[in-house]
């Protein structure tokens, strides 16, 4: 029982481990994401339906709506390139953002608040 017990622990941990050097996404604020897109050569990607998307859209995003196709439509991305997620608020770029990281995606930031936050700071969309 004991050494079935150590062996469940220790795989555990190696997972943990495993899951850790995966790397992982970073929120940041509006501002951040704003002198990130100015500063940087960054992929946008939009989470939210379509329709939202063509209401309004940070300028250059690219509009891949989280569902459960999302890992296949991110496969032909790059994935060393730098990615800005967003969506309304913040919660599903969040889980794209995982996705994505889990999927081998090296550099993932998702925009904490979404588009709100952005149109909060009076940042451009495109309408």
């Amino acid at each position: 029982m004991r050494k079935i017990l150590a062996l469940l622990i220790t795989l555990l941990i190696l997972g943990c481990l495993q899951q850790s050097t995966k790397g992982s996404y970073k929120d940041i604020s509006a501002e951040e994401a704003y002198e990130l897109l100015k500063n940087s050569k960054v992929v946008v990607i939009d989470v939210r339906s379509q329709e939202e998307f063509e209401k309004e859209h940070i300028d250059d995003a690219i509009n891949l709506v989280l569902s459960p196709e999302f890992k296949e439509k991110i496969r032909h991305l790059d994935k060393n390139a730098t990615y800005l997620v967003y969506c309304n608020t913040g919660f599903k770029s969040r889980i794209a953002a995982e996705i994505m990281v889990r999927e081998g995606f090296k550099n993932v930031y998702s925009l904490s608040g979404g588009i709100e936050a952005w149109k909060s700071k009076s940042f451009p969309v495109v309408k």
